[in-house]
């Protein structure tokens, strides 16, 4: 099941801590502590497909697989599982790699991240080289509390719509990530 909702604040999130622009969070504690472990079903939960309409070397191609990074956002930050994630970025995507690091480091220490999920409302795109396009999509998040680790206070983030732009580059036989920028 596909969630493109839970991506921006979690991306949001993410770019914050690790430098890069958003809202900066408060540090009010969640009314109700949550788990402080990642969420465990019967299943290893597995990251969305790729839709086949990402995998054409096309404008529309570039779109879907903004749409499909924005759900592999949401999944790392839900399961704390960012592989597929840094799996679509470029080498050289900085900003990816923040993400990645920062979402795994929290689970890693024993912290959360519960909600934040992105909701796609709407999108444009500009062509920006050759093989490559630039997707900025305007995304809704929900709240969302998390905790980089046990003792750590938790914060909230209340939500709000940003606008998240996807570098994607056609290489080979792919889209890869080439850079992610979250204005508020």
């Amino acid at each position: 099941m596909s969630r493109p909702g839970w991506l921006v604040s979690v991306v949001a999130g993410a770019l914050l801590l690790a430098g890069c622009s958003g809202a900066e969070p408060s540090a009010s504690p969640p009314s109700e502590p949550p788990s402080t472990t990642p969420a465990t079903s019967a299943r290893t939960p597995t990251p969305p497909p790729l839709p086949a309409s990402a995998q054409k070397p096309t404008k529309a191609g570039a779109v879907a697989f903004a749409h499909y990074y924005i759900d592999l956002v949401n999944f790392a930050s839900r399961t704390g599982e960012p592989t597929r994630l840094l799996d679509v970025s470029a080498a050289g995507c900085e900003s990816c790699r923040k993400i990645g690091r920062f979402i795994a480091s929290v689970y890693q220490r024993g912290g959360f991240i519960h909600g934040g999920e992105w909701s796609a409302r709407s999108y444009s795109v500009l062509r920006s080289g050759e093989d490559r396009w630039l997707v900025a999509v305007k995304v809704k998040a929900a709240k969302q509390t998390y905790r980089v680790e046990p003792s750590a206070p938790a914060k909230t983030r209340t939500g709000g719509v940003y606008t998240v732009s996807v570098d994607a580059s056609w290489q080979g036989h792919r889209w890869l990530t080439r850079k992610l920028v979250s204005a508020s």
